[in-house]
């Protein structure tokens, strides 16, 4: 099965909100009970569901300019080279791809634009054909190649290692792989731990810091409707049973770094599996 991971801003379907990582920590221990977030039109059924928005009340929200935006990808000059920050452009990704033509094609034409992770025997030619990006050098591209505007490190190492030894692996893997480029900007993807109590803010700040744009596998859609463990950085859990599975759950899970501020760079959810039904 393919696992997809999509990267767009606030929206129903996919979240890639670029963000920053300063600040210090936060309590300790959950609250005892978590605060309630406004449910703006959304209201909760039998089940525990919100109902559907209607689309003409979405048409009336006011605009905002998605987290980091353009500016963020300007950074790093081989990404804005490849178009990322033009203002017209807006990552939308898939974590897995089997990398053949047709599937490029498909995928081409229903909005995506980049992969994290891909067969690494795909011929690097179909990127530049269809106009697609990858985040995974496959093994025949030069290393010059326009169409990597950023590279994948590893996915869940907060999970796989101790706290201290997965900042350790981070930080010397990001460190060979810098000493060999620059220009391109760094990715990991984590797990719900470090936006949850279950992680001292001390080591989702650490974590968070290793690489300029990260993700966390925690899955609003897909999972039970429930009031997770997870906290903001001011120290409140942002869901509740009327409103953990609607996007406005992913933003405020995901409203700012340990200082409060808006985090920079970083891919702040994704959808997996079930998540992107």
């Amino acid at each position: 099965m393919r696992r997809f991971r999509y990267f767009t801003a606030a929206a129903s379907v996919a979240v890639l909100l670029l963000t920053g990582c300063t600040g210090t920590a936060d309590p300790s221990a959950p609250p005892s009970s978590p605060s309630a977030i406004p449910t703006g039109t959304a209201s909760a059924s039998s089940t525990g569901s919100p109902s559907a928005t209607p689309p003409a009340v979405l048409a009336k929200l006011a605009r905002i300019p998605w987290d980091g935006g353009p500016d963020f990808y300007k950074k790093f000059s081989k990404a804005d080279a490849a178009g990322w920050g033009d203002p017209g452009f807006f990552p939308i990704g898939v974590w897995y791809a089997s990398g053949n033509g047709e599937q490029l094609q498909f995928d081409k034409a229903h909005g995506i634009n980049f992969y994290v992770q891909l067969n690494p025997d795909t011929d690097y030619a179909l990127f530049d054909q269809y106009g697609m990006f990858s985040l995974m050098k496959v093994k025949n591209a030069p290393d010059a190649w326009a169409q990597l505007p950023g590279n994948y490190v590893d996915d869940e190492v907060d999970g796989r290692f101790g706290w201290d030894e997965g900042v350790v692996h981070m930080n010397q893997t990001i460190a060979e792989l810098k000493a060999k480029e620059e220009g391109r900007f760094t990715y990991a993807n984590w797990t719900p731990s470090l936006i949850s109590y279950d992680a001292p803010m001390d080591i989702t700040k650490r974590y968070w810091e290793t690489v300029d744009v990260a993700s966390t596998s925690n899955y609003y859609y897909a999972g039970a409707c429930r009031e997770w463990r997870l906290r903001t950085p001011q120290g409140y859990n942002p869901t509740t049973t009327a409103t953990c599975q609607t996007s406005s759950a992913y933003g405020e899970s995901h409203a700012g770094d340990a200082g409060g501020q808006r985090r920079k760079g970083c891919v702040l959810a994704h959808l997996d599996g079930p998540d992107r039904a």
